[in-house]
């Protein structure tokens, strides 16, 4: 499934797929089916399917953004959604909600993904990438339960990767700005509090965290004038050693343009 860069474009999509399922099964069945999640895990289908119900608000904001736009024409579809929304329920036959998107309903979200895409799109995520930075972080999961760190850190670093992991499994149907403010918060949480960087650069766990930080911030494009990944390092944040002042600096050209220690194009290696 190819993601589009819009919250109408993954609206049409997810609910394209789900007119390709089986429609004498439940509903609950489908929704786990289409949103990747274990029949069982009632609590993660009940949030995920929340994100879906919040995307033609999501829509609605977008749109609003968009200049010299008839609302009343583009938006036609959105009532007879929104109702359709209302009624759903998990035990219902799937027949019962799906059959409520019809063609016209169908073309109305597809011309607002259609204005979107060219007007306000979103960035999009290399599905390679997404699946190599979901594996490094599934990966440092497993290794923490068998790591000593101090407390802090360790939740530090868990809930940071858990944010990664929800987002990366989600991005069919939120898109790449959970994932924008996961590397955002990381980041701020350095500038907050610069001792919980420096005491897990102090621990091989902690490195690798911000080996996997780095991966993400090419996942979410970030460019070589605002960063530089390295194998252990991100160049915005402060070094292990850095005095109590805390102070993040980043030296410029006599012209005043990027920062003086950065080459266009030489972003990472991991």
């Amino acid at each position: 499934m190819q993601i589009s860069n819009n919250p109408a474009g993954r609206l049409h999509a997810l609910l394209r797929e789900g007119q390709s399922k089986p429609k004498d099964k439940p509903a609950s069945e489908i929704w786990a089916e289409i949103l990747d999640v274990p029949k069982e895990d009632t609590g993660l289908l009940l949030r995920r399917v929340g994100h879906v119900l919040s995307l033609p608000s999501s829509v609605k904001e977008a749109m609003s953004y968009v200049d010299d736009l008839d609302h009343n024409i583009y938006l036609r579809w959105l009532s007879r959604v929104e109702a359709s929304f209302s009624i759903l329920n998990f035990q219902m036959a799937w027949k019962q909600f799906i059959e409520r998107f019809d063609g016209e309903i169908m073309y109305g979200i597809e011309i607002c993904s259609d204005r979107l895409s060219r007007e306000r799109p979103e960035k999009t995520a290399d599905q390679t990438l997404l699946e190599n930075l979901l594996a490094k972080v599934n990966e440092l999961l497993d290794d923490l339960d068998n790591t000593e760190l101090d407390a802090n850190v360790w939740f530090y670093i868990y809930d940071h990767l858990i944010k990664i992991k929800e987002a990366i499994e989600e991005y069919k149907i939120r898109g790449i700005k959970p994932l924008e403010a996961v590397f955002e918060q990381t980041v701020g949480g350095v500038v907050l509090s610069p001792e919980l960087y420096q005491n897990s650069q102090k621990t091989p766990s902690g490195k690798r965290f911000w080996e996997v930080m780095g991966y993400l911030a090419i996942v979410v494009t970030i460019t070589a004038s605002s960063i530089q990944i390295g194998k252990d390092v991100v160049s915005i944040l402060p070094p292990p050693e850095a005095d109590e002042k805390n102070i993040i600096e980043q030296p410029k050209d006599p012209n005043n343009k990027k920062p003086s220690n950065l080459e266009p194009g030489k972003i990472i290696k991991t």
